[in-house]
Parts: structure tokens; sequence; C-alpha cells
């Protein structure tokens, strides 16, 4: 077993192999800072989501959650009974059809491709529903969540 070198904040084993780093209450506002960011960018996003009956939302945050501590997150999740992504056609907001059949409503596992013309958004309970929206609403509100996310790692 190699020798264990204690240096204030570090444990070092001697063949250099393993170092843990003992963060204390950093680690614990920066954690807090990162998941509030995650579900602060998601609420900040549901208004100018496209909405039909709150499918692609549910998706959408429920994949966050399940990400919750990751890196990554998502801005549109979601897809129907044959796999395809509709999420991601949501987001770009243009009608995507099958590479074979040219028809939006494409055969399970046909690729599909963008096309020029624009998707009819569902606006439904949000007025303001455009696609990129997180782009929008980082645009609008991402000053305001930093903001947010600085205070939880000062322990505010």
């Amino acid at each position: 077993m190699s020798e264990l070198y204690k240096i204030k904040g570090f444990d070092l084993t001697a063949d250099g192999l393993e170092v843990h780093v003992h963060m204390g209450p950093t680690t614990a506002r920066l954690k807090k800072a990162h998941r509030n960011l995650k579900v602060n960018i998601m609420n900040a996003m549901m208004g100018f989501m496209p909405i039909r009956n709150g499918d692609l939302i549910g998706k959408t945050e429920t994949a966050n959650t399940l990400l919750l501590d990751d890196e990554r997150m998502y801005a549109a999740a979601g897809t129907d009974a044959n796999g395809v992504p509709y999420g991601k056609f949501q987001y770009e907001g243009k009608v995507m059809i099958g590479e074979e059949t040219g028809s939006p409503f494409a055969r399970k596992n046909e690729k599909k491709v963008v096309t020029d013309r624009s998707l009819d958004q569902q606006h439904g309970g949000h007025p303001y529903a455009v696609p990129h929206w997180f782009e929008v609403a980082w645009k609008k509100y991402g000053k305001r969540l930093i903001g947010y996310a600085q205070d939880d790692l000062e322990g505010k």
C-alpha cells in the first residue's frame, strides 16, 4: 500500500495516482448553483416553448431532472411512437420530412431532413412560443440567472 501524504485540502498517495481534493462547503455551494441554474434555465425556456398538450415540456423537464448533476442539458427532448425526435423539429421550427418518403410522417427509423418550410408552432398557453427558445430565454433572462447562480456560489 502506498504511503498517504496529507496536505491541507488534499490527500496524495506516494505513487501519485490518486488525489482527493477536499473542498468542504465550496462543493455544496457549487452543486447548488449548478442545479439551480439548470432548473432556472428550464423555467425560463418554458414560456417560449410551443405547447399543445404539454408533452414536449414534460419530457424536456424529466430529461433535465435525470441530468441534474450532469454537464448536459436538453432544450428539447422527446420522441414520438416511431422514435422520431419531435423535440428537435419543434426547436428548429422547420418541417422535417422522411428522406425516402418525402413525408412528415416518415417510416420507423427513416432518416428525416429539414425543409425550408416553417412549422406551425402550437402556442396554446404560450403566446410567446418560438423556435430556438433557449436562445430567446437566455437573451431575456441570462444575466438574472447568472446573478442567481453567483448568489448560490457566495452562499447567499
